[in-house]
């Protein structure tokens, strides 16, 4: 409750526009947001010049700035499922949380086939990183704490569809299908 009055959670629920939209698709939306706020949250224009000539080792200007500007949740037809069948689990719904930092793929990297027994990426690497990853709504909180200092992503990244709760890793997808 203390974090309340300072908390501004802003919401893009456009159907048209985010309807079946990929986690590249959101990255995008994401990339264009935080560029059009960097004016607007620096403290004067040579802290913004500063800011974008330093590309932080091709992490972007915002690399420094809290998490607001790094990471955002997203939710898609799977997490709007979760609501359903985690309601009286310890587990909860969950969100995905997106890296910017992860960067870009172009529209042609974007083309491939997604390994069948991950929820993204082409490889059956359990540690190959895909960019975002699933968290319990609970601990959206806790996870932007976390990642006040974004290298911690890789630290605690773990590949859709498990994901971190109360320390433990857990099967999103099993825990569905338990639940259904």
């Amino acid at each position: 409750m203390d974090l309340l009055s300072h908390h501004q959670l802003l919401i893009n629920d456009d159907i048209k526009k985010f309807n079946g939209a990929t986690s590249h698709d959101i990255r995008d939306h994401f990339n264009a947001w935080v560029t059009y706020q960097l004016p607007q949250i620096v403290g004067s224009p040579e802290v913004l010049k500063y800011l974008l000539s330093n590309d932080n080792n091709g992490l972007g200007p915002q690399y420094f700035l809290s998490p607001r500007y790094n990471f955002c949740l997203f939710v898609d037809d799977f997490c709007l499922d979760s609501l359903e069948f985690f309601e009286n689990s310890s587990s909860g719904p969950v969100v995905k949380i997106l890296s910017k930092p992860w960067g870009n793929l172009t529209l042609q990297e974007r083309e491939y086939k997604i390994h069948p027994e991950w929820h993204d990426g082409e490889t059956d690497d359990e540690f190959e990183m895909v960019g975002w990853m699933y968290t319990p709504i609970h601990s959206y909180v806790r996870w932007f704490d976390t990642l006040e200092v974004p290298s911690n992503w890789e630290a605690f990244y773990v590949r859709p569809p498990t994901m971190i709760d109360e320390g433990s890793i857990v099967n999103v997808e099993e825990e569905l299908c338990r639940k259904s």
